[in-house]
């Protein structure tokens, strides 16, 4: 019997089917259909990824062929996407403490930069009429 369950309720054991195109919601193990993912939302990689049964597909992909169906191997917020995301957060937290800095330089460079190119632009011009 097929139903309609949200994302929350996604348990490992249970079967999902993926409709063309349809992005795959949960990690999860192909049993049924021929599987040609488009990772390029998770990886960047647009060229798909074609996958037999008993593959392992992940959260985030696209399948872009035939109607595929997969057993879920774990719960949304354990899936490979949220493990990804999560990382990626905790990496930025490393740069904390450059980040005022960085900002406090670029606020003042462009402003130096002109400054200097105007005092150099000043300096030819008076050096050239100099001459004359």
């Amino acid at each position: 019997m097929e139903s309609t369950i949200p994302l929350k309720n996604l348990k490992p054991g249970n079967r999902i089917g993926g409709t063309q195109p349809g992005t795959c919601t949960a990690d999860g193990i192909l049993v049924k259909g021929d599987a040609h993912i488009d990772y390029s939302f998770v990886s960047g990689e647009s060229a798909p990824v074609h996958k037999q049964l008993k593959d392992r597909i992940f959260a985030g992909g696209r399948q872009i062929g035939s109607v595929i169906e997969l057993i879920v191997e774990k719960e949304v917020i354990q899936s490979y996407l949220t493990e990804l995301w999560n990382q990626d957060l905790h990496q930025k937290s490393a740069y904390k403490g450059l980040n005022p800095i960085v900002n406090n330089v670029s606020r003042y460079f462009t402003l130096v930069i002109v400054m200097i190119s105007l005092a150099a632009g000043i300096y030819c011009f008076l050096k050239t009429q100099r001459w004359r």
